[in-house]
């Protein structure tokens, strides 16, 4: 498990750890973020964003978060007491679904600009 905590400019700070499968994130504010680390095929993480939401780049600025670019122009928000499920499934591409506190799943995430 690893704890991360969002930040203005999430690239380096925010980081979530490389092998990590779990992670509990911190913000103080939804416009702080989080970077997915440079990825393995076959990697899995699952996020849990507590009480604050945030928003998801990549360490890696050409990569995908379902089929969108982040890190350098677009992010993923991340709503607050949701669970995210992140898998790398090819070069340079993550496949993000979540489910709310409640448990239903949520709808199509998809990433926009900074």
């Amino acid at each position: 498990m690893a704890a991360v905590t969002a930040t203005a400019g999430g690239g380096t700070t925010g980081l979530i750890p490389a092998g990590a499968s779990f992670v509990t994130v911190t913000s103080d504010n939804a416009d702080k973020q989080i970077s997915l680390p440079a990825g393995v095929v076959g990697d899995e993480i699952r996020i849990l964003v507590g009480t604050t939401a945030c928003e998801l780049i990549s360490a890696v600025a050409a990569d995908k978060v379902n089929e969108v670019t982040v890190g350098a122009t677009n992010e993923l928000a991340l709503t607050a007491e949701a669970l995210y499920f992140c898998t790398y499934t090819k070069s340079g591409f993550w496949i993000v679904t979540g489910q709310t506190k409640l448990g239903a799943d949520i709808a199509a995430l998809v990433p926009d600009p900074l």
